[in-house]
C-alpha cells in the first residue's frame, strides 16, 4: 500500500487528478474530433470489449501476465476501494484523488482484473494524461485510426523492438508509458516512428496470437514501479527503526 504522505493540502495534485480525467472526457466526447471519424456514438464497453472471453485458459495465462503490471486505486483504512472505482495509471493522480479522504490510501491493483472489472461495468481505468496526449498525436500525424472510445487508455510499441531469442521465440515489447517506450527506441538507436494501439486491441492480439507471431510482452510504468519500490524500501526502513 501506498500512503497519500501529506499530500491532503496539495492543491497542484488535485488539479493534475482533475487535468487527467477532463483530459479523457474532452478527447471522448469532443463532437468535431478527428478521432471520432470511426463511431458516431460511445458504444458500450461490452460491445468494444465482445471479443474477449474471460473463461477461456487463454484470457487466465495472460491476466495472470498483465496483473504484474501495477495500477492505483483509491481505498479506505480497509484497503477497500473507494466507490466509483477509479484505476489510475499515474500514482500521483491516485495520491490526489484520495488527498482530501481521511483515512484514505492508494493500493496497487493488477492491470488484467482491472481490464476485466472494467470491461464488465465495475470500474473505470484512467490513463496518464502525457499518454493520452501521446496517443493523440500519433493519430494526427498518422494514417491509423481507432475507435475514440479506446483511446482513454493507449499501449505504445515499435515493430524494430521486437526480438528473436535463440530458441526462435519472438517478442515485442507493448509498453504502458509512451515516455518509456522512446526511451527504448533511443537506447536500442531504431530508426522508426513509435507505433499506438488500444489497450482492447493489444489484449485481443495477444489472445489470438498464432504460431509465428510475436508474443506480446507488456511493460509496467517506469514510474510505477519506482514509486511501489520506494513505498517497500519506506515500509522496511519504518520497520527496522520500529524495532530499534
Amino acid at each position: 500500500r501506498l500512503l497519500c504522505q501529506g499530500r491532503a493540502s496539495s492543491t497542484s495534485g488535485f488539479f493534475l487528478m482533475t487535468a487527467v480525467v477532463l483530459v479523457n472526457m474532452l478527447l471522448a466526447w469532443a463532437p468535431r474530433s478527428p478521432l471520432l471519424s470511426a463511431h458516431s456514438a460511445w458504444p458500450s464497453r461490452s460491445r468494444v470489449c465482445a471479443a474477449v472471453n474471460f473463461q477461456t485458459p487463454e484470457w487466465f495465462s495472460l491476466r495472470s501476465k498483465l496483473d504484474k503490471l501495477p495500477l492505483f486505486a483509491v481505498v479506505d483504512r480497509r484497503g477497500i476501494p473507494v466507490r466509483p472505482m477509479v484505476y489510475f495509471v499515474d500514482v500521483e493522480a491516485a495520491e490526489s484523488a484520495c488527498a482530501n479522504m481521511r483515512d484514505g490510501d492508494i493500493s496497487p491493483m493488477g492491470l488484467g482484473l482491472a481490464f476485466q472489472a472494467m470491461t464488465e461495468g465495475r470500474c473505470d481505468l484512467v490513463a496518464h494524461a502525457e499518454d493520452v496526449r501521446a496517443a493523440t498525436e500519433y493519430l494526427r500525424s498518422s494514417a491509423a485510426s481507432f475507435p475514440m472510445d479506446q483511446l482513454f487508455f493507449p499501449i505504445f510499441t515499435c515493430p524494430k523492438l521486437g526480438s528473436v531469442s535463440s530458441d526462435g521465440k519472438a517478442t515485442l515489447p507493448m509498453f504502458m508509458s509512451a515516455a518509456d517506450a522512446k526511451e527504448a527506441m533511443a537506447d536500442a538507436a531504431v530508426d522508426a516512428e513509435m507505433e499506438c494501439l488500444t489497450l482492447h486491441s493489444a489484449i485481443e492480439q495477444a489472445l489470438q496470437a498464432g504460431d509465428g507471431a510475436p508474443e506480446l510482452l507488456f511493460i509496467a510504468p517506469s514510474a510505477s514501479v519506482a514509486a511501489i519500490r520506494a513505498a517497500a524500501d519506506s515500509a522496511v526502513i519504518g520497520g527496522l527503526n520500529e524495532n530499534d
